[in-house]
């Protein structure tokens, strides 16, 4: 087997606010991005997030959790405005409700703040690049063409690039502008984990897709997940999984697969080893469990639990 991958992930880092019983909240932080940054890193990968930052106490707690779990900060950008995007989740059994507080997020700009060359350039010292639609979403057009002319040199550079369309309807100003934006990253031939969710809001048909991608991966819940990869597609299923929230599963999916494809396995054992994390990801509250619990300094809290 050989030794694990060094990953980019491009995206969108939040904080996150969790009400307690006594209606304090406690801070984390989550984000697709970072969530699936942090699981590669605690895989044992070479991890960098690239993304862009306030000087606000919220970027300020995001930086320490990075050093300490080992995700490089290399290619964040710091800048003296603007803030960490924010969102109060709140669940209804293992089902969540959002409240989003992201409009002055600086990784919304994270492509004018970085540069299209520098993501080029850090896309190509890595051996894979990970972005979601919802990366695409919250930038701007222009940034957009930008960030896929970035992905696409780096495609050139022998880097392989990872999409999750992860389609988030209320992020775009419309479903057709979504599709577009999609289709565009899968024209460039990235590895896709999907959803059978994210091919119904795109309209887009698995076998299409198949056959314009090397590698294709549609879950489907507690349904069998289907792959396509080299010419064979087949069908993995998965155990029962009882969830108590279902924040960050998806993530845990990616992270688990890439790093497993990266150190060599089959697509069906990466498959294997993504319901696993899933699995576990849905296990406990929150898209990640930190060592020694909540932010320290979040609302509310009184120290480490």
């Amino acid at each position: 087997m050989s030794s694990p991958p060094s990953v980019l992930v491009v995206g969108e880092p939040l904080a996150e606010l969790r009400p307690r019983p006594d209606g304090a909240l406690d801070l984390s932080y989550s984000g697709d991005a970072l969530n699936v940054a942090v699981r590669l890193a605690r895989g044992g990968a070479r991890v960098s997030l690239a993304t862009a930052v306030g000087a606000d106490r919220f970027s300020e707690g995001l930086l320490r959790r990075l050093a300490d779990e080992g995700v490089s900060d290399r290619w964040v950008h710091r800048s003296g405005g603007g803030v960490l995007g924010l969102y109060l989740v709140e669940l209804d059994g293992a089902e969540r409700r959002f409240t989003y507080w992201r409009a002055t997020s600086e990784a919304r700009h994270l492509v004018d703040a970085l540069g299209p060359d520098r993501i080029a350039a850090a896309a190509g010292d890595h051996d894979a690049v990970v972005v979601s639609g919802i990366t695409l979403a919250v930038l701007d057009p222009p940034q957009r063409g930008a960030l896929l002319d970035a992905l696409a040199a780096a495609t050139r550079g022998g880097t392989r690039v990872v999409l999750d369309p992860n389609v988030r309807p209320a992020l775009w100003e419309s479903p057709d502008e979504a599709r577009r934006w999609v289709a565009g990253l899968v024209s460039l031939g990235p590895t896709v984990l999907a959803s059978v969710e994210d091919l119904d809001l795109l309209g887009a048909d698995a076998a299409e897709w198949a056959a314009q991608v090397p590698e294709l991966v549609v879950t489907a819940g507690d349904g069998p997940t289907r792959w396509w990869h080299g010419g064979r597609s087949g069908k993995v299923e998965v155990g029962r999984v009882t969830a108590s929230d279902t924040t960050g599963a998806g993530d845990a999916f990616d992270a688990a697969y890439v790093l497993a494809r990266g150190e060599g396995a089959p697509v069906p054992d990466a498959v294997a080893r993504g319901h696993t994390a899933a699995a576990d990801a849905v296990s406990h509250p929150g898209g990640l469990r930190w060592a020694g619990g909540p932010d320290p300094g979040g609302p509310g809290e009184s120290g480490r639990g």
